[in-house]
């Protein structure tokens, strides 16, 4: 188990403050401290573009659980989704000055009933 808080630790700009963390899971769940680093893993694989941040907010919150860790990096992952949506609406797209043609309502039931469109 060394080795992989090794690796995971190496993934993390802060070193002391991983290796803070990683004590305080050791501490509070010596029995489950597989099940800490597997989630803890899994976030620096997948996502890793957040775990600096979530870990420095992790630590100011106190927080003692890999799990309550990995709420947290999908929380701040969540927001950061959400703000670049909005300067993406922003950007008139490739068709956006073709509008598209309509029809009556009553043009697509005749065509239905077996009719010539209009």
């Amino acid at each position: 188990m060394d080795e992989w808080q090794q690796e995971i630790s190496k993934a993390f700009e802060n070193k002391d403050l991983i290796h803070q963390f990683l004590t305080i899971l050791r501490n509070t769940y010596p029995r489950h401290m597989g099940d800490q680093l597997n989630i803890l893993w899994n976030l620096v694989q997948h996502d890793g573009k957040w775990i600096d941040q979530a870990l420095q907010r992790a630590m100011t919150l106190r927080l003692r659980s890999a799990n309550n860790f990995r709420d947290l990096l999908y929380s701040l992952k969540y927001e950061e989704e959400q703000i670049q949506p909005q300067a993406t609406k922003k950007k008139a797209g490739t068709y956006s000055h073709i509008t598209a043609s309509t029809r009556d309502v009553d043009s697509y039931i005749a065509i239905m009933k077996g009719g010539h469109s209009a």
